[in-house]
């Protein structure tokens, strides 16, 4: 398991640590990556200790699923290793959504949303182009942002033209968001931003 933090100074690495020393029984190692103004926190948990917590837990997974949600309270996040991209559009009145996944691009439509959503959800990152076609889920699926890569966003900060995706199809925005990404910060760096004070 690997997990990630963006802290503002180093000073506050020791209350994120609270759950790793809380929980004797895994030993970590941890990497500082200099961040803009802030430090990035890499910890790496061996999968192979969490099964020293069953008997504690029903399972391995379930000791990994508690520690991740207790690390979460703490700031921390799991570095994705893998992400869904997510597009819609309309048809007419209809709307018709899409992901991309490793099996290819599969399109929703309005009564087989929930079954995108259960996919969607499986995966730690969605890259999406713009918070627009997010507004269309949130409803559904409120924990989307927690996972949100947004591809107009990056090229922003970048200061990179953001080209428009009216009048693409979902195959033709997804396309175009594969190719912007090749231009952008990783898919899996933090969600949080660098804020100074």
């Amino acid at each position: 398991m690997e997990l990630q933090i963006v802290l503002k100074s180093k000073e506050d690495l020791q209350t994120a640590l609270e759950p790793f020393r809380n929980w004797e029984e895994l030993s970590y190692s941890l990497e500082e990556i200099p961040y803009g103004d802030c430090f990035l926190y890499v910890a790496r948990v061996e999968d192979k200790d969490f099964e020293k917590l069953v008997g504690i837990f029903q399972s391995k997974e379930e000791a990994m699923g508690a520690f991740l949600t207790l690390c979460m309270e703490y700031g921390w996040e799991e570095v994705p290793k893998s992400y869904v991209i997510y597009h819609a559009v309309f048809d007419g009145d209809r709307l018709v959504a899409a992901i991309k996944t490793e099996q290819g691009i599969e399109e929703y439509v309005q009564t087989t949303l929930e079954d995108m959503i259960k996919k969607i959800a499986s995966y730690p990152r969605v890259v999406a182009f713009s918070y627009d076609v997010v507004t269309y889920i949130k409803d559904i699926y409120p924990d989307i942002d927690s996972k949100l890569y947004l591809v107009s966003k990056e090229l922003n900060k970048l200061g990179l033209e953001v080209p428009s995706v009216e009048g693409l199809s979902n195959r033709q925005a997804i396309e175009l968001i594969e190719s912007l990404l090749e231009k952008l910060p990783p898919v899996s760096k933090p969600l949080t931003e660098c804020e100074q004070a």
